[in-house]
C-alpha cells in the first residue's frame, strides 16, 4: 500500500487472495492507521480486487480509481517501489538459501 502525497509505504504479507482476507488485511494495516483516503487507485483486470473494493466502498464508501494501461506517471511512485521491494526480497531468500545449504 502507498500513499503518494504523503510518501508513506506499508508492506503486509498475505497467506491468501480471497477478497474477504484482502479487504480485513487492507482495513487493518492502512484504514484504521491513517486518514481514510476518499478514492484508492488500483489496476485493472483482477477480479480479486473489483471484490475487495466492493467491500471497501460498501463499509467506508472509497471510490475505485482506475489506472489506464501503461501509464507511466500513474505508476510513477509504485513502481520503483515494487522493484526495490522485489529486489530486497530477493536478497534474503538468496541468503536464506545460503546459509541453510551451509547448515549441517
Amino acid at each position: 500500500m502507498l500513499d503518494p502525497a504523503t510518501r508513506c509505504i506499508e508492506i503486509k504479507e498475505i497467506k491468501s487472495k480471497h477478497a474477504d482476507i484482502v479487504a480485513d488485511v487492507l482495513e487493518k494495516t492502512w484504514l484504521t492507521c491513517y486518514p481514510r483516503p476518499s478514492e484508492i487507485t488500483l489496476d485493472l483486470g483482477s477480479e480479486l480486487m473489483a471484490e475487495v473494493m466492493k467491500i471497501i466502498k460498501n463499509d467506508y464508501g472509497i471510490k475505485k480509481l482506475p489506472i489506464t494501461v501503461r501509464n507511466p506517471q500513474t505508476n510513477s511512485f509504485g513502481e520503483p517501489v515494487n522493484k526495490t521491494i522485489a529486489n530486497i526480497l530477493s536478497t534474503f531468500i538468496i541468503h536464506d538459501t545460503a546459509v541453510d545449504e551451509e547448515d549441517p
